[in-house]
């Protein structure tokens, strides 16, 4: 009987280190970054606010965006920034064209926040 006891214990211990195990591999699982969004508002508190929804394209994209933003320089050019994301990165609205930003306030600032999104990833 007592051996049936240490079993059903043994059983138990096993059962409950199998448990730890797989909440503390639940607990380091990783997001991957391209599940990554942000929604990101310009020009709040005017009457032209706006929201962006914003996606992270993935490691080599967004650093693909980033280098070829770039003037002869090395300086941001933020309206390149702003085609190139067109592309990948703000997923809402659909914006076909930086010509979007002749009915829109802020496009520096848009440029700003998806600049920042995107290197706070990097």
């Amino acid at each position: 009987m007592s051996e049936e006891i240490n079993n059903a214990k043994l059983a138990e211990k096993a059962h409950e280190e199998q448990m730890k195990i797989k909440e503390e591999a639940e607990s380091s699982k990783v997001t991957p970054l391209t599940a990554l969004s942000k929604t990101v508002t310009i020009r709040e508190d005017t009457d032209q606010e706006y929201q962006l929804k914003l996606q992270f394209p993935g490691v080599e994209e967004a650093t693909e965006i980033l280098e070829n933003s770039r003037n002869p320089f090395g300086a941001i050019n933020r309206p390149e920034l702003l085609r190139e994301s067109l592309k990948h990165v703000i997923i809402q609205p659909k914006i076909k064209s930086i010509k979007w930003w002749n009915d829109h306030e802020g496009l520096y600032e848009a440029a700003e926040a998806v600049l920042n999104f995107l290197t706070e990833k990097l």
